[in-house]
């Protein structure tokens, strides 16, 4: 992810650390002083080790890792009081649209159906668990796992006497990579504090 950050980012000044394929967590000390903005897609290890060191040289940061453990959100919790920290499973701009759509929609039966390629390791995917918990009720969720589809969310809304659907699809991972930067900007005025969408 980080290699498609850079190829998105010429309009940013970008330092890419952490070795593809690594699974080690990697100090960003040297870094901290010459960025304005920490960008974190690695791991929950690498993350616990250098969420102290962000908070301490007072950068913002933000955080696309999936699957944090409850340890790790509480301490995120507490880290935004320090500073502001965007952390989200999905920072695509439609998702960030979809999130507003939800909060118009209204009371009724709800199915989530979310496709992505095979070596996608959580099921169902942080981007469903994410939408499922602002829809109006909780949905009937579906992961199916094919080919190398990027992504695809259906939210399905049945009303009595008809039918809602709203789909997102994802063509190319740098739809993530174009958000996670606006979200970097996003926080370059913000106060400390956690936020989830560039629509907070």
């Amino acid at each position: 992810m980080g290699q498609t950050v850079v190829s998105v980012g010429s309009n940013f000044s970008l330092t890419l650390i952490g070795k593809k394929g690594s699974t080690l967590p990697h100090d960003i000390s040297p870094f901290l002083e010459k960025n304005e903005a920490v960008l974190d897609f690695s791991s929950e290890a690498a993350l616990q080790e250098n969420l102290p060191k962000v908070v301490a040289a007072k950068k913002p940061i933000v955080i696309g890792i999936t699957g944090l453990s409850e340890k790790t959100l509480h301490e995120i919790k507490l880290a935004s009081q320090k500073i502001p920290i965007f952390l989200s499973p999905n920072f695509s701009e439609g998702i960030a649209l979809l999130k507003e759509l939800i909060k118009k929609l209204p009371l009724g039966t709800y199915e989530l159906t979310e496709t992505h390629h095979r070596e996608k390791k959580d099921s169902p995917s942080g981007t469903a668990l994410d939408l499922a918990s602002k829809l109006p009720n909780l949905p009937y969720i579906e992961s199916i796992r094919e080919g190398e589809v990027v992504g695809i969310h259906k939210i399905t809304l049945h009303l009595p006497f008809e039918k809602v659907e709203i789909t997102h699809e994802a063509f190319d991972r740098k739809a993530f990579a174009k958000g996670a930067l606006l979200a970097c900007t996003f926080l370059s005025n913000k106060p400390s504090g956690l936020y989830t969408s560039i629509y907070d």
